[in-house]
């Protein structure tokens, strides 16, 4: 059997030398290199002038990165010089050319807020905030722009935002101050009930500083809450004997609360301490006054406290004949006929056993007395807060 025929023939050339007869080993025509040495060259142009562009684009942003850090820069330092307005258009440039950069959105909305341009600032911020709604910061600036706009209710939202909101540095510090704030705000508000709430708040997080110890006592006795106000006063009290604010607080505190005893030996020791305290000084007067004319004093015997339920009713017509005396509303039945019951209480004569609703119905007749003169003349004099103070823990204990 002969061998299959191979694609390729081997024959001998003059010179000895195999020589292979395949279409592969034409070499390329002078044409087709000509267009390869093209493409090389159009694609090596390609390659520089995309390197070119890349750079000089990249030399851009730099250059715009490094505007922006020097305007930025520029704005800081004005705004730390108190110059808002001039601070405002070195941000307002810097974010121009770096307008998704939230540190300078951010500066740019608390200068504009520093400044006054409410709106402006207002913004700058929803636009942060519709990013992060956590931001602490963003939100404590809006916060006291609703506050600036009399907004009790969106500052109050703010302020809370702002409190359990994010802090990358100081959360503490700024929590705390955001909290002072809003319990700032709520007192100027006379919104006691929530004032006592946030106090309870921030008294839980309260550093060991003695001025912040002395606002929150403060606050307390705003808030309503002279039990509060009384522990902190003590404590600063017990810290420094000569503390004259302290023991004109735990005065107050103690007046407050209708201890009038300890309320006048507090004050007597805040006037030791400052004799200018005015008004440790008066309410000092009220004290022992009240501690004279209270019937509701722990201790008493009944005829003691029919005694002084009595006297209540004098006091308080007599008060009330002064005002109707200004007001020439001596005509009025309605009051002639309260008048002529507490006449009649004032003459009779009681010896022995006094029976308790003898007083209570003094005390009720007095109370009576006492809004028909508020009412009438609702400027109340010096010498009448000692009435004004009992009549008000009996109301207290009534409810």
């Amino acid at each position: 059997m002969s061998e299959p025929e191979t694609q390729t023939e081997l024959s001998p050339n003059p010179q000895g030398k195999v020589e292979a007869h395949a279409h592969w080993l034409e070499l390329p025509s002078a044409e087709a290199i000509g267009q390869i040495g093209t493409y090389v060259v159009v694609f090596a142009v390609m390659a520089v002038l995309f390197a070119l562009t890349s750079y000089m684009t990249s030399s851009y942003h730099a250059a715009q990165f490094t505007e922006a850090t020097n305007h930025f820069a520029a704005g800081n330092r004005l705004a730390a010089e108190g110059e808002d307005a001039a601070a405002i258009e070195h941000y307002r440039t810097a974010l121009a050319l770096q307008p998704t950069n939230s540190d300078y959105r951010m500066q740019m909305a608390l200068a504009l807020l520093r400044a006054g341009r409410l709106d402006e600032s207002q913004t700058h911020l929803q636009e942060l905030l519709q990013a992060d709604p956590t931001n602490g910061l963003a939100n404590l600036a809006m916060a006291r722009i609703a506050n600036q706009y009399s907004n009790l209710a969106d500052a109050n939202i703010y302020y809370h935002r702002a409190i359990y909101g994010l802090w990358p540095t100081d959360g503490q510090s700024n929590r705390l101050q955001a909290r002072l704030e809003l319990v700032d705000l709520l007192a100027r508000n006379d919104q006691k009930s929530q004032l006592l709430s946030e106090l309870m708040s921030l008294q839980e997080e309260m550093p060991p500083d003695a001025a912040l110890k002395r606002r929150m006592a403060g606050l307390f006795l705003t808030a309503g809450s002279p039990a509060h106000a009384q522990e902190l006063y003590q404590e600063m009290a017990r810290a420094d004997r000569r503390d004259a604010q302290a023991y004109a607080g735990l005065g107050e505190s103690e007046f407050q609360l209708g201890n009038y005893a300890a309320a006048q030996r507090a004050y007597q020791t805040a006037l030791r301490l400052n004799p200018d305290n005015e008004l440790a000084s008066r309410h000092l007067e009220v004290s022992k006054n009240a501690l004279a004319l209270d019937p509701q004093l722990a201790g008493l015997g009944s005829s003691e406290r029919y005694l002084r339920s009595r006297r209540l009713v004098v006091l308080a017509l007599a008060q009330l004949d002064l005002c109707v005396g200004s007001q020439d509303g001596s005509a009025n039945p309605a009051i002639e006929s309260l008048r002529q019951a507490a006449q009649e209480r004032i003459a009779e004569r009681i010896r022995g056993l006094v029976p308790e609703e003898t007083i209570e119905t003094n005390m009720s007749l007095t109370a009576g007395l006492w809004q028909t003169r508020q009412d009438l003349c609702p400027q109340a004099a010096p010498s009448e807060e000692a009435v004004a103070l009992i009549l008000g823990r009996l109301e207290q204990s009534s409810q």
